[in-house]
């Protein structure tokens, strides 16, 4: 499968891609007066060539994932987790949500590994989220959010907590929806994958990009948590969010939506 996230300068260019019969994968957003999206073809589909005409070498993110068949999904002892992208932490002008989310005493703004949740995070207002559906932020890999109702019905349950979420203006809490806490995390065991040594602090960050399972998570006993490794390019770092079977079947039973799921090695 091959992920290609891009921006559109006009609602007009997004329907040729529409008329190519092109389904985009994560809600349109709107930065700067920009559209930008991402779409999922198989590598060999043929509209290919039209849509690289259509990009016309303007900047994209382009990379290539593994896809799994829910066989391989359900006999998985653990599974990474992503979820859609909307919104932005506030206040997002200079990347002030650093200093007013995270402890960055570990922090390199080199490579951007070492960040630690300190605060609430701020967003504009409370995000548009449908009953049972999860959240990510956009730049914030590895956190996740749903409504209140959900985390009481599907997380709560299995001791999972949730952290507030506030508005950026007034720093009211958002009542009807929650942040998941996961404040465990453990070693992933791979042996082929790529990495970078920061030149200023030295700390290892690893590609994000794995084209078949995902590294096999040592000895955790948590239904959701997280690796010890970063992950990540340029300035940018995040840790991968794993869940047991058993969280994962609670998931797929609650009928939880915009949620996507990759196996890892056993």
């Amino acid at each position: 499968m091959r992920h290609v996230g891009f921006r559109l300068d006009s609602e007009e260019e997004r329907r040729q891609f529409l008329d190519l019969g092109v389904e985009f994968t994560s809600d349109t957003q709107k930065l700067n007066g920009d559209l930008l999206t991402s779409i999922d073809l198989e590598e060999d589909d043929p509209r290919w060539r039209r849509i690289d005409q259509l990009l016309g070498g303007r900047r994209t993110l382009d990379c290539v994932a593994a896809t799994f068949s829910l066989a391989d999904l359900d006999a998985a002892d653990f599974l990474q987790v992503s979820a859609n992208s909307a919104g932005y932490p506030q206040p997002e002008d200079n990347k002030a949500y650093l200093s007013a989310t995270f402890d960055l005493a570990e922090y390199c703004v080199h490579c951007g590994i070492g960040k630690k949740q300190a605060a609430p995070f701020r967003l504009k207002g409370s995000p548009v989220l449908r009953d049972n559906s999860m959240l990510q932020l956009n730049w914030i890999p590895d956190e996740y959010f749903v409504t209140r109702a959900t985390w009481e019905a599907v997380f709560k349950p299995l001791g999972i907590e949730m952290r507030p979420v506030v508005v950026h203006r007034t720093g009211i809490e958002i009542g009807s929806v929650v942040q998941l806490e996961i404040p465990h995390c453990c070693d992933l065991i791979f042996d082929d994958v790529s990495y970078q040594a920061c030149s200023w602090c030295n700390r290892r960050k690893y590609s994000p990009v794995f084209k078949g399972f995902l590294p096999k998570p040592i000895g955790p006993n948590r239904p959701i948590f997280k690796s010890n490794q970063s992950f990540g390019h340029g300035a940018q770092a995040f840790k991968l969010v794993m869940v047991s079977a058993a969280l994962y079947r609670t998931i797929k039973q609650a009928g939880v939506t915009r949620v996507k799921f990759s196996a890892c090695a056993k």
